[in-house]
């Protein structure tokens, strides 16, 4: 698939469409996903709303879990990413390496190297990150989750002061 494997966003960002609550997408296969590097949009699971802050204004996509999958051989820069939503759950997912245009994985290329973001969470609320298997067991898990502007992002894969399991990801702001 070219373009995002699972996409939940508003119809041509016109906000005609309504929001989701209530989702589940679990123990899916994703294998050669994207062809649209660093669009947050074509990530393989894209939660994409119309947030750019923190308020419970934007943040309309609510109860969202995303577990149990196989991300392997992307092309997208975030395997998951994940705006405007409030209560999400990305728990026991596998992780392969990002793979670049090639479909090969490279150790000496930074890019390909598999210890490049593959979360991206941006004006979201409660988001747990917990149980997920990343493709370079050395690295430091929060080298796998960019995180913006956001309120408790928590879990066993996120540190906060160098200590697992800490209040949030990120000091909470708004």
């Amino acid at each position: 698939i070219g373009m995002s494997c699972a996409a939940i966003l508003y119809e041509i960002y016109w906000g005609e469409s309504g929001v989701t609550e209530d989702l589940l997408v679990d123990r899916n296969l994703f294998d050669h996903t994207g062809y649209f590097k660093n669009q947050d949009l074509y990530a393989t699971v894209s939660i994409t709303g119309l947030g750019s802050e923190v308020s419970e204004d934007f943040l309309l996509y609510k109860d969202i879990i995303i577990s149990n999958n196989k991300i392997i051989n992307r092309t997208t820069t975030y395997a998951v990413y994940v705006n405007s939503a409030k209560n999400v759950k990305i728990i026991g997912n596998i992780f392969g390496p990002f793979v670049g245009n090639d479909f090969t994985s490279n150790p000496e290329d930074p890019e390909t190297d598999g210890t490049m973001p593959l979360i991206h969470i941006f004006a979201a609320m409660d988001i747990e990150i917990s149980g997920n298997t990343y493709p370079n067991p050395d690295a430091l898990k929060e080298e796998y989750v960019v995180a913006e502007k956001n309120i408790h992002v928590y879990g066993t894969d996120v540190t906060y002061d160098g200590t697992v399991d800490g209040p949030s990801l990120i000091p909470d702001d708004k």
